[in-house]
């Protein structure tokens, strides 16, 4: 596992460095994704966190959600898996121009549920960093497509989910 996720970081950096122009913008979107490898191995070994009711309000489609489970037989998966997913986050990730600025970094944790269609549901932060970065953390995990629903006794079902996202600057 250690070499397969060397290998990938490689393939990623090789493969950022070619198509990225800044090198500061370059740095900031390797570490991102550096991190966010990191961070996902992490959070598949600790599984979710339970988190705080969302504050949003309630769509027809996640009133049908039924009960929301914080850890399942088979959590949910990102289509791809990991490997995708970290290539959406570091694709679609625009670090803000005003917090490059300001050399705001920090690790935004995101919580949102699953929905039994794979959708994503009530996203929030659940720890932020600065209300620029918390923003685009939200705006990344609201445009996710939708996931591989998680799974309890082979029914589909709604699951809670952490996200960590690391903003970094080098």
């Amino acid at each position: 596992m250690g070499q397969q996720l060397q290998l990938f970081i490689i393939k990623i950096l090789i493969k950022m460095n070619s198509k990225l122009n800044s090198q500061k913008i370059a740095m900031g979107k390797i570490l991102i994704g550096l991190l966010m490898a990191v961070g996902l191995l992490a959070m598949s070994a600790f599984g979710p966190n339970v988190s705080t009711e969302s504050k949003t309000s309630t769509t027809k489609s996640e009133k049908n959600q039924g009960k929301v489970y914080d850890k399942v037989e088979q959590m949910p998966e990102f289509p791809g898996g990991q490997t995708e997913l970290v290539n959406f986050l570091v694709n679609t990730i625009q670090y803000p121009k005003e917090s490059l600025k300001k050399g705001t970094q920090g690790k935004v944790f995101v919580g949102f549920v699953v929905g039994i269609d794979g959708s994503i549901l009530k996203a929030r932060i659940e720890r932020g960093v600065d209300p620029l970065l918390d923003a685009e953390a939200l705006r990344v995990v609201n445009s996710m497509p939708k996931w591989i629903p998680g799974k309890e006794k082979g029914k589909d079902v709604a699951v809670q989910f952490t996200l960590p996202i690391n903003f970094r600057l080098q």
